[in-house]
């Protein structure tokens, strides 16, 4: 990688991958996408969904009702800072009732509102995730049918790809391997293509 050729072994190691060993495991991951995106898109974006959690709609549903609730509870806090107001205007409490009432009101506020901003920061990426999962199966749907890997589908389709450092297991090298897919991100537990086995004894 880039940190182990700039800064050397001390600061990253080179966890190298035969390309042969990674063009074998992009093209059957792919592969198995397009053959479940050929059976059954809608099954294949829910698994996609289930696999991030910005899919997750209890997720979805847990910010929405918090966001709403809380909204709530800004609205009834406005209600009760102008009946203070008006109390102190008429008289029914003192100044420095009011002036205390008045700040722990617009500081329960401030909170509120700034937990509703990242709430709904959160709720328009899982829209936005959901939309480029979309887009994604579409892009992928163009390919359904390919043989070999080629510069465009790995465009199209792949972001980055993280190379671990391989390990000794029973004799052998194992190498893992992350694919980023572009829009979506790495998608866990669908293909289980995510490991390379060298068959070089050690």
């Amino acid at each position: 990688c880039s940190t182990y050729t700039n800064k050397g072994k001390d600061t990253c190691s080179a966890h190298l991958i035969h390309k042969d060993k990674l063009v074998e495991i992009v093209t059957e991951e792919l592969k198995a996408f397009a053959v479940m995106a050929k059976k059954d898109q809608k099954g294949l974006l829910e698994r996609i969904k289930s696999s991030n959690d910005n899919f997750q709609s209890s997720k979805k549903i847990l910010l929405s009702n918090k966001l709403h609730k809380n909204e709530e509870r800004v609205a009834k806090l406005q209600e009760r800072l102008i009946s203070a107001f008006e109390d102190k205007c008429e008289g029914v409490i003192e100044m420095d009732t009011y002036r205390m009432l008045e700040s722990k009101f617009k500081k329960e506020i401030a909170s509120l509102n700034d937990e509703n901003k990242t709430m709904k920061v959160d709720l328009k990426q899982c829209t936005d995730t959901e939309q480029s999962a979309a887009l994604w199966l579409k892009r992928l749907i163009r390919f359904v049918s390919f043989k070999e890997l080629t510069r465009e589908m790995l465009v199209e389709l792949i972001d980055k790809i993280e190379v671990w450092e391989r390990v000794p297991i029973d004799n052998h090298y194992h190498q893992r391997i992350r694919i980023y897919y572009r829009f979506i991100g790495a998608i866990e537990n669908i293909t289980k293509k995510s490991e390379v086995i060298y068959n070089k004894a050690i």
